[in-house]
Protein backbone atom coordinates (compact mmCIF):
# COMPACT_ATOMS: atom_id res chain seq x y z
CA UNK A 1 0.00 0.00 0.00
CA UNK A 2 1.25 3.34 -0.59
CA UNK A 3 2.91 5.45 2.53
CA UNK A 4 0.28 8.74 1.32
CA UNK A 5 -2.62 6.71 1.80
CA UNK A 6 -1.28 5.00 4.94
CA UNK A 7 -0.52 8.46 6.44
CA UNK A 8 -4.29 10.08 5.06
CA UNK A 9 -5.41 6.71 7.05
CA UNK A 10 -3.79 7.41 10.69
CA UNK A 11 -4.60 11.08 10.11
CA UNK A 12 -8.42 9.90 9.69
CA UNK A 13 -8.26 7.12 12.64
CA UNK A 14 -6.83 10.36 14.55
CA UNK A 15 -8.95 13.19 13.43
CA UNK A 16 -12.17 11.12 14.05
CA UNK A 17 -11.39 9.89 17.45
CA UNK A 18 -10.79 13.67 18.56
CA UNK A 19 -14.00 14.58 17.01
CA UNK A 20 -15.70 11.73 19.34
CA UNK A 21 -13.73 13.05 22.04
CA UNK A 22 -14.94 16.49 21.73
CA UNK A 23 -18.24 15.51 21.00
CA UNK A 24 -18.23 12.95 24.50
CA UNK A 25 -16.51 16.37 26.39
CA UNK A 26 -19.42 18.40 25.58
CA UNK A 27 -19.56 22.20 26.58
CA UNK A 28 -15.93 22.04 27.79
CA UNK A 29 -14.68 21.71 24.09
CA UNK A 30 -17.08 22.43 21.30
CA UNK A 31 -14.63 23.72 19.00
CA UNK A 32 -12.93 19.92 18.58
CA UNK A 33 -16.16 18.91 17.12
CA UNK A 34 -16.26 22.02 14.69
CA UNK A 35 -12.76 21.33 13.83
CA UNK A 36 -12.59 18.19 13.41
CA UNK A 37 -15.66 16.08 12.28
CA UNK A 38 -15.32 18.25 9.00
CA UNK A 39 -11.86 17.94 9.00
CA UNK A 40 -12.50 14.00 9.72
CA UNK A 41 -14.98 14.15 6.59
CA UNK A 42 -12.18 16.10 4.27
CA UNK A 43 -10.00 13.76 4.51
CA UNK A 44 -12.28 10.98 3.52
CA UNK A 45 -12.49 12.66 0.53
CA UNK A 46 -8.48 12.98 0.07
CA UNK A 47 -8.64 9.71 0.61
CA UNK A 48 -11.67 8.88 -1.84
CA UNK A 49 -10.07 11.08 -4.92
CA UNK A 50 -6.44 9.39 -3.83
CA UNK A 51 -6.38 5.51 -3.28
CA UNK A 52 -5.89 3.29 -5.58
CA UNK A 53 -9.00 1.18 -6.52
CA UNK A 54 -10.88 -0.37 -9.09
CA UNK A 55 -10.89 1.00 -12.82
CA UNK A 56 -14.44 2.10 -12.62
CA UNK A 57 -14.21 6.47 -13.36
CA UNK A 58 -18.25 6.55 -13.05
CA UNK A 59 -17.76 4.59 -9.21
CA UNK A 60 -15.34 6.56 -8.54
CA UNK A 61 -16.79 9.87 -8.73
CA UNK A 62 -20.00 8.33 -7.43
CA UNK A 63 -18.35 7.94 -4.38
CA UNK A 64 -16.11 11.07 -4.59
CA UNK A 65 -19.44 12.97 -5.09
CA UNK A 66 -21.25 11.34 -2.33
CA UNK A 67 -18.48 12.03 0.06
CA UNK A 68 -18.84 15.86 -0.76
CA UNK A 69 -22.44 15.76 -0.44
CA UNK A 70 -21.54 14.56 3.25
CA UNK A 71 -19.24 16.62 4.30
CA UNK A 72 -21.64 19.39 3.71
CA UNK A 73 -24.60 17.82 4.98
CA UNK A 74 -21.89 17.37 7.96
CA UNK A 75 -21.38 21.20 8.37
CA UNK A 76 -25.32 22.45 7.77
CA UNK A 77 -26.31 20.06 10.39
CA UNK A 78 -23.26 21.80 12.84
CA UNK A 79 -24.62 25.05 12.19
CA UNK A 80 -26.92 25.99 14.87
CA UNK A 81 -29.45 27.28 12.09
CA UNK A 82 -32.28 26.60 10.38
CA UNK A 83 -30.09 24.41 8.24
CA UNK A 84 -31.83 20.82 8.88
CA UNK A 85 -33.24 20.46 5.45
CA UNK A 86 -30.44 21.78 3.45
CA UNK A 87 -28.43 19.29 5.87
CA UNK A 88 -30.99 16.49 4.89
CA UNK A 89 -30.90 17.30 1.10
CA UNK A 90 -27.26 16.70 1.33
CA UNK A 91 -27.49 13.51 2.78
CA UNK A 92 -29.82 12.38 0.23
CA UNK A 93 -27.51 13.62 -2.37
CA UNK A 94 -25.11 11.53 -1.02
CA UNK A 95 -27.03 8.34 -0.59
CA UNK A 96 -28.08 8.85 -3.80
CA UNK A 97 -24.21 9.08 -5.41
CA UNK A 98 -23.71 5.86 -3.55
CA UNK A 99 -26.49 4.10 -4.83
CA UNK A 100 -25.01 4.89 -8.18
CA UNK A 101 -21.11 3.91 -6.95
CA UNK A 102 -21.88 0.23 -5.95
CA UNK A 103 -24.79 0.01 -8.71
CA UNK A 104 -22.44 0.94 -11.28
CA UNK A 105 -21.18 -2.63 -12.25
CA UNK A 106 -24.01 -3.74 -12.31
CA UNK A 107 -25.20 -5.08 -15.76
CA UNK A 108 -29.24 -3.98 -16.16
CA UNK A 109 -31.14 -7.28 -16.50
CA UNK A 110 -28.11 -9.75 -16.06
CA UNK A 111 -26.91 -8.63 -12.51
CA UNK A 112 -27.77 -12.68 -10.58
CA UNK A 113 -28.11 -12.07 -6.60
CA UNK A 114 -26.01 -13.90 -4.15
CA UNK A 115 -29.15 -16.07 -3.71
CA UNK A 116 -29.17 -17.29 -7.29
CA UNK A 117 -32.74 -16.11 -7.75
CA UNK A 118 -33.63 -18.44 -5.02
CA UNK A 119 -35.41 -18.02 -1.98
CA UNK A 120 -34.95 -20.83 0.67
CA UNK A 121 -37.54 -21.34 3.69
CA UNK A 122 -35.89 -21.60 6.87
CA UNK A 123 -36.28 -24.34 7.53
CA UNK A 124 -34.30 -25.74 4.94
CA UNK A 125 -31.25 -23.40 5.77
CA UNK A 126 -30.51 -24.73 9.09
Amino acid sequence: METRVVLLTVAILVSSVVAIWGHETGSTSPWLVYVFKPLTTSLILVLALIAPGPSFARYKLAVVIGVAFSLVGDVFLMLHRNLFLPGLSSFLAAHIAYLVAFTSDAVSGHHEPASQGRIEPASQIA
